[in-house]
């Protein structure tokens, strides 16, 4: 039952979010096409109010995937659980707990691929540009230096770190509205309203949480030093050598590997804090009247 619940989930996400990926794709092409005419063949006013307009649609297209993807995350969830499809979806023989996580990890899954879809088109636009692989270079030559400045051992800590923040944030991101929608549900009255309340309630108090746990750490534990940072913050790189000096300086006085093993955890517990919730009020105090 449950791989029919993440089949019917991913067929319905796909339905909303394929198109609108594609066009973003679709646009990215053509916009490619377009610099590559200009640029070759056709360079008049005309054709330049073409590019600037369709550059403007393409920009919209980014917005739209994630802003499309996440309301649709939201929307499924209210819609199949706590709307009039609540009974039904309710009824079946699985638990509250896999409804939720059938929805994260879908949702999850939608947002890593428009993630993806927007980087690559980004690439694809962007390589129509002269500047574009001058920049790849330069950039790469500051990865290398980086790479060259840390260690293998300390870049690859820092990449899984990364990548470990990312995800965590992103089930945060997606469990919180979860919680909102839930504990709004427990109104009598006006429960899309309070479900909007209870978001901006729970995204203050994760703001105060977030700087008050932060400012702790870097007093602390992470070597926080206000000369050291302002030193930093004025220092002008024009050479490898002032990058080197620039990242050493940054991790020494920000404590950096203890700020974002910090922001992991703290992101980990109030995932886990809005997982539990909502499948508290699913399964104990649900109210779809």
């Amino acid at each position: 039952m449950v791989k029919k619940l993440y089949k019917h989930e991913l067929s319905a996400l796909a339905r909303m979010l394929v198109p609108v990926n594609l066009i973003c794709l679709a646009l990215s092409l053509v916009l490619r096409l377009t610099y590559f005419i200009q640029d070759k063949f056709i360079d008049n006013s005309v054709f330049e109010m073409f590019s600037v307009l369709l550059l403007m649609f393409f920009v919209i297209s980014i917005i739209a995937v994630f802003f499309v993807s996440y309301a649709m995350i939201i929307v499924r969830f209210y819609k199949h659980l706590l709307s009039s499809e609540g009974y039904l979806s309710m009824t079946l023989p699985v638990k509250p707990s896999s409804h939720i996580i059938t929805k994260t990890v879908c949702s999850m899954i939608f947002m890593i691929i428009s993630a993806i879809v927007v980087i690559g088109s980004v690439l694809i636009a962007a390589s129509s540009s002269p500047d574009f692989t001058e920049f790849l270079q330069e950039s790469w030559r500051y990865i290398k230096a980086f790479g060259e400045i840390l260690g293998p051992s300390t870049v690859t800590l820092i990449i899984i770190e990364m990548a470990v923040f990312m995800l965590v944030s992103l089930l945060q991101s997606i469990l919180m509205p979860y919680a909102s929608m839930a504990l709004g549900q427990c109104a009598r009255k006006s429960k899309v309203g309070m479900s909007v309340a209870w978001y901006f309630i729970i995204s203050i108090i994760l703001t105060i949480v977030r700087n008050i746990v932060t400012l702790v750490t870097m007093f602390f534990i992470g070597n926080f030093n206000i000369d050291s940072i302002e030193a930093t913050a004025e220092m002008e790189i024009e050479t490898f050598e002032d990058f080197s000096v620039f990242v050493k300086e940054i991790l020494s006085v920000s404590g950096a590997h203890v700020i974002v093993l910090e922001s992991i955890l703290l992101a980990a517990v109030s995932a886990a804090a809005f997982y539990i919730i909502t499948r508290y009020v699913l399964k104990n105090k649900l109210n779809l009247e």
